[in-house]
């Protein structure tokens, strides 16, 4: 087992990616990672021009990634399922739960619509239960089953 290190540089956004192994100082294999599709026309382009031949390229038209693609580490242990609902359920337990109005972003929105009149009806909703069906109502076709 011949030892290297393994270089990654970024590109000019964090989904573009070029890898480098090195053995002996010797650059041995070189890798692109381009994810979404105007990083994967750019590469593609880079290519076609013969410019910085890759030995290997990973292309994925979503952006950062596909979730559970190519590109993602797979657990022998697990199903894909198994282990997105087990990581679901830790960042759901993690997470902090408070009101909308509680959230700085809706203080922030409250205080700037006080400054206007009626200000608090640009922030505010209000419920029509629209569950009964009226026949001459602007809703009715709302209430309409398929």
């Amino acid at each position: 087992d011949p030892e290297g290190d393994i270089k990654l540089t970024p590109g000019r956004n964090p989904d573009i990616q070029e890898a480098t192994l090195t053995i002996g100082g010797e650059e041995k294999l070189r890798f692109a990672l381009a994810y979404g599709f105007r990083n994967i026309q750019n590469t593609m382009r880079k290519l076609k021009r013969n410019r910085n031949p890759y030995h290997y390229v990973e292309l994925m038209a979503c952006p950062a990634g596909c979730a559970n693609g190519g590109g993602q580490l797979k657990s022998e242990a697990k199903k894909p399922r198994e282990l997105a609902a087990e990581l679901q359920q830790k960042y759901y337990k993690e997470l902090r739960i408070r009101q909308p109005e509680d959230t700085p972003m809706v203080k922030a929105f409250r205080t700037l619509a006080s400054r206007f009149e009626k200000g608090d009806d640009l922030v505010s909703t209000s419920f029509r239960d629209v569950s009964k069906k009226e026949e001459d109502s602007e809703i009715a076709g709302l209430t309409e089953t398929w």
